[in-house]
């Protein structure tokens, strides 16, 4: 069994870390530092929280202060009260000490700052984890975050060879190593032969021979994405090919920026990006248009965190679908890539940790959208 991925859900650097900490000291609904308590200034604290109607979830905190019966964290998602925790904490030392608690309050105190009181069920002795070293800090909010190349060898499946020179153009300048190969034997020999760490797959999913080749490609042992380039939006179709081994699919005619993003988040390249900006023109009117969306997508991430901690799907469903048809139009291809596989977990039915990933992503994703005020004010 694979070990859960922690990771954070708040981005600050060390100034806004400790603007923040000056910030809650002034703001009535974050709990004041008990009497008995001390601050505790560590981060990247790993913490697993168990949701009372399933699922789980893992991020890195960061601490405020801890008491004998209590440790008040931030992170950027909601957890429900009377969710069951774990907790590793780092005291003066270095040494690790796991704890476990409930959620005694969770508080939205500094949109995304949640405030995360847990109640643990054993005292402990504060004191040892007084003066707790502070673990490098993300980058300062000035600096600028680009996608940069993906890497990585693509083996390119398609017949068609108008399509097939189109995409080869396309991907020559990306950072990716490209094969072809126009026929299912071809397509084989390619996977049998060289490594491939993915598979844009344009062979005819309609016909039995697109359908037995995938089969044979996960049955000679490869298991790197295939992202299916097809025109076909027949569900039987398109189900039939995700149970034959096919990971995504890419609807012809594909956005270039879109497919780049699936194949980014499929080859594991800018994962839980910090930033995203638009890549929309910046035609008159359009940035005005890209603030205001903006704003919407930042409350989406605390109306996803929501739905899911409470098991509304079908609000839940409304927003992915609302994220995954607007991302694109707004220049944000990345968030219409990651609400489309939130989509597809959501249909598999769930909680399950596949669900508790892909939505966790979503919410990342949104919270990491900014306005590129650079560009606005050239």
């Amino acid at each position: 069994m694979s070990r859960p991925a922690f990771k954070r859900t708040l981005h600050l650097n060390r100034s806004e870390y400790h603007e923040l900490l000056d910030r809650l000291d002034t703001i009535a609904a974050a709990a004041p530092v008990p009497d008995d308590g001390y601050a505790y200034r560590a981060v990247d604290i790993p913490l697993s929280i168990e949701h009372p109607r399933g699922g789980h979830s893992y991020c890195l905190v960061f601490a405020r202060w801890i008491s004998p019966r209590r440790i008040c964290v931030l992170t950027g998602r909601y957890s429900h009260t009377d969710s069951v925790c774990r907790v590793v904490l780092t005291r003066s030392g270095g040494e690790r000490m796991l704890v476990q608690g409930r959620v005694h309050a969770c508080r939205l105190v500094d949109s995304p700052c949640h405030e995360i009181e847990i109640e643990l069920r054993e005292e402990i002795d504060p004191r040892l984890f007084e003066g707790a070293a502070i673990a490098p800090l993300a980058p300062a909010e000035g600096e600028q975050i680009g996608r940069g190349s993906v890497k990585g060898a693509v083996l390119v499946a398609e017949p068609f060879v108008p399509d097939l020179l189109l995409l080869e153009h396309h991907l020559a300048s990306t950072g990716l190593e490209v094969r072809i190969a126009t026929t299912p034997g071809a397509t084989l020999d390619a996977i049998k032969r060289a490594r491939a760490d993915a598979v844009l797959y344009g062979l005819n999913i309609a016909d039995d021979d697109g359908i037995h080749t995938l089969e044979r490609m996960r049955d000679l042992g490869y298991s790197a994405p295939i992202l299916l380039l097809t025109p076909e939006t027949d569900p039987a179709t398109l189900n039939r090919a995700h149970r034959a081994g096919a990971t995504d699919a890419v609807t012809k005619p594909y956005h270039l920026e879109l497919l780049m993003s699936q194949l980014e988040v499929h080859l594991g390249y800018g994962e839980s990006p910090r930033r995203i900006y638009s890549t929309a023109p910046r035609e008159p009117g359009m940035p005005e248009l890209v603030e205001r969306y903006v704003k919407f997508v930042r409350r989406a991430a605390d109306q996803i965190d929501r739905t899911y901690s409470e098991r509304e799907w079908d609000e839940l469903r409304e927003l992915c679908c609302q994220l995954k048809g607007s991302g694109v139009g707004y220049g944000f291809q990345r968030l219409t890539v990651t609400a489309i596989l939130a989509l597809k977990a959501l249909e598999r039915g769930g909680p399950s940790p596949m669900m508790d990933h892909a939505i966790g992503e979503l919410i990342d994703c949104c919270r990491a959208v900014k306005l590129d005020t650079r560009s606005k004010a050239a």
